[in-house]
């Protein structure tokens, strides 16, 4: 919400995607975001060791993402699905106000409800650069056992053709997410 007068408030590669896609967000932005997030998300990261200590963060994985006991595929489909959903939600509810407040507390909601639902399942990600900065930092990011690929394809995927269904749906012209042009 702090931000979101100033880039939109998305600090996640899915919603970035997907908004270019639906029409929401300028292609010469695209790149520029996607790598701030993960830089963000590496720095974000790191505070994990700030805060608790290198030995308690490593331990942890720095808060990795991992598929849970069900296994990678009912990961992949959960952050899928739910990505799609959190698209339509961001979609919907930015298509009816400019209110941030509004906006900030219907997201925030969606997220957190999604968390408790993933959490054993995926870990609850539904956000590339949340799941990258964790894996950068534990080394697991190429590592084929931890399915790192899966937080990637699931969120870019299923955010993707929740904003075009629910573009296409609603015959939505509209751009919501901008940033403001210089004079």
């Amino acid at each position: 919400m702090a931000v979101a007068n100033i880039s939109g408030g998305h600090v996640n590669p899915a919603v970035t995607v997907s908004l270019y896609l639906a029409g929401r967000f300028p292609g010469k932005h695209v790149i520029p975001y996607i790598v701030s997030q993960l830089i963000g998300a590496v720095l974000a990261s790191a505070t994990v060791a700030v805060f608790y200590g290198y030995n308690t963060a490593n331990l942890v994985q720095f808060g990795a993402t991992i598929p849970g006991i069900r296994g990678p595929w009912v990961a992949f489909f959960g952050e899928f699905i739910m990505t799609f959903f959190f698209l339509w939600t961001i979609m919907g509810v930015t298509s009816r106000t400019t209110n941030t407040a509004i906006i900030s507390i219907v997201i925030g909601i969606y997220v957190t409800i999604m968390i408790f639902l993933l959490a054993t399942v995926s870990g609850g990600s539904i956000n590339p650069a949340r799941s990258f900065g964790p894996a950068v930092l534990s080394g697991i990011l190429l590592k084929g056992q931890y399915y790192q690929w899966i937080y990637w394809v699931a969120p870019i995927l299923g955010g993707s053709l929740g904003a075009l269904s629910y573009k296409y749906m609603f015959h939505e012209t509209g751009k919501v997410h901008y940033l403001p042009e210089k004079s």
